[in-house]
C-alpha cells in the first residue's frame, strides 16, 4: 500500500507539474539550463520527503506568482508528511471495504483497521486520525490567515531580513 502511494502521489504530482512547466516555462529556469523535466523530478520528490532542497540556489523564488507550481508544491508537502498518516488510513480503510467478503486481503485490511499500530507506526487509530486531521487543519487554516496579515513583508522585497534590518 506505501509503496503504491508514494509512486501514485509522486507520479501525478510529477506528471502535472511537467506539463505545466513546459507549456508555461519559467524564465530563470530556462535562462540557467535547468529542463523543466529535472527541476520537475527533482523539486517533487524533494517536496514530498520533506527534504527542502531545490535544483537552484534560490529556491521557489522564481516561481513566486506561479500558484500552480506553489500549490502543487504545497500539496506534495502536506501529503509527504503530515497527511500521510490519515490518506493511508483512508486508503487501507477504502481497500478493506472494497475488498471481497471472506477474502485473505480484506482479513488484511481488517487486520490493519483494527488493529494499526501493531503493523505500521504511522498507521493511528481512527480516533487520533481524526484528532490528527483537525489539528491539521485548524494549523494550515491558521498559517493561511496569518499569511494575509502580515505587513511586514516590504523588508523582504528589499532584500533583507527584518532580524537584519
Amino acid at each position: 500500500v506505501v509503496p503504491g502511494y508514494w509512486l501514485v502521489v509522486q507520479g501525478t504530482a510529477f506528471a502535472i507539474q511537467t506539463a505545466w512547466l513546459t507549456a508555461h516555462p519559467n524564465k530563470d529556469v530556462v535562462a540557467s539550463g535547468v529542463s523543466p523535466v529535472w527541476w520537475s523530478l527533482f523539486s517533487v520528490v524533494s517536496d514530498f520527503h520533506n527534504a527542502g532542497f531545490m535544483v537552484r540556489t534560490n529556491s521557489l523564488v522564481p516561481f513566486s506568482a506561479d500558484l500552480v507550481v506553489l500549490g502543487i508544491q504545497a500539496v506534495l508537502i502536506l501529503l509527504g508528511n503530515t497527511f500521510f498518516p490519515i490518506v493511508l488510513r483512508w486508503v487501507v480503510w477504502a481497500n478493506y471495504r472494497c475488498s471481497k467478503e471472506g477474502s485473505a486481503s480484506r482479513d488484511a485490511y481488517r487486520y490493519l483497521v483494527y488493529q494499526p499500530r501493531r503493523c505500521f507506526t504511522h498507521l493511528f487509530p481512527a480516533q487520533h486520525t481524526r484528532y490528527l486531521f483537525a489539528v491539521s487543519l485548524v494549523l494550515v487554516a491558521v498559517q493561511i490567515g496569518l499569511s494575509f496579515v502580515d505587513g511586514n513583508d516590504i523588508q523582504v522585497e528589499q532584500g533583507g531580513s527584518p532580524a537584519a534590518n
